[in-house]
């Protein structure tokens, strides 16, 4: 059987990375899921090809986390949403600006943004966050996924933190969220990257691939560069930590294997907030070697 044809950029140079499970809904009791590395764009793609049917069973209603984080985790995350909440301002200049999130969760941080002057609306798929949301921020979000989504309003920016990996036609998504945007307005990205040092020594354990659900995985330059073609400037590149990848990686590893693995069993007895100060020591050390998330900004070429 000839290796598929790149959904991305449709090049028949591809070659196949690794098979894996759905490690994380479950627990590794699934049928195998490859992922293909494309020569053409630099960039990844989970085979089978499957429809939003197929993929229902790995959705449960707590795939998202829609309550608050506590203790040592809720404190980092509280902390990464307040620099996000600064990177937005300071690219938006400010207060009054309009903003839409596709994939609100839990409406936390656009209450944040909201906190800070910003007119912050957005979309969810799953009613539990849409009930959440309302409930605990008083934000109505859009209940509906995104290929759904009908509007003639456009944003000063539009924010897709961990969503564009779940779409198996990328480029058509992309240039969906610009329509969404206004003449010279930026589009605010975050997903797992490809090409980092956790995908690569973590293997078919790698918590970014999160198959089946994660249908397209992008390296930096990949990714640069359909942004580029869609229309898009890159006007700002971080990398972002990721110590939930350590973790994730030593329960998905021991799942089979609890009698041979010794050291994570150890691992993975340790307190939570323990497991959190090592793996993110281990972002520390391996952070110059490409860390395994990364965030773009890119503004709408006039």
């Amino acid at each position: 059987m000839d290796n598929p044809k790149c959904p991305i950029c449709s090049s028949e140079s591809t070659n196949l990375k690794i098979v894996s499970k759905d490690y994380l809904v479950l627990k590794g009791n699934s049928n195998d899921f490859s992922v293909y590395y494309c020569h053409g764009c630099s960039n990844g793609f989970s085979f089978p090809f499957m429809k939003n049917e197929e993929l229902n069973k790995h959705y449960p209603d707590d795939y998202n986390c829609y309550k608050s984080h506590k203790g040592l985790s809720g404190y980092i995350q509280k902390l990464k949403s307040g620099n996000d909440v600064k990177i937005i301002k300071k690219t938006l200049k400010n207060t009054g600006k309009e903003v839409f999130e596709i994939g609100s969760g839990s409406g936390f941080f656009l209450s944040l943004l909201a906190e800070k002057g910003l007119i912050a609306s957005g979309l969810e798929p799953s009613g539990s966050g849409v009930k959440y949301a309302k409930d605990n921020f008083g934000i109505e979000l859009e209940n509906c996924f995104f290929e759904e989504y009908v509007s003639e309003k456009k944003y000063d920016l539009v924010i897709a933190f961990h969503v564009l990996e779940h779409f198996t036609d990328p480029v058509s998504a992309l240039r969906k969220m610009k329509s969404l945007i206004k003449e010279s307005g930026y589009l605010y990205l975050k997903v797992p990257r490809f090409d980092s040092w956790a995908c690569k020594l973590y293997g078919k354990f790698w918590h970014g691939y999160d198959l089946p659900r994660h249908r397209t995985h992008f390296s930096k330059n990949g990714l640069i560069e359909i942004l580029k073609a869609e229309g898009f400037e890159t006007v700002m590149f971080k990398s972002d930590y990721d110590p939930l990848a350590t973790i994730r990686f030593a329960v998905f590893n021991s799942f089979k294997c609890e009698d041979k693995k010794i050291l994570l069993r150890i691992f993975n007895r340790l307190p939570q907030n323990i497991k959190l100060l090592a793996a993110t020591g281990v972002e520390i050390i391996m952070s110059p070697f490409k860390s395994g998330r990364m965030s773009i900004i890119a503004r709408k070429k006039t």
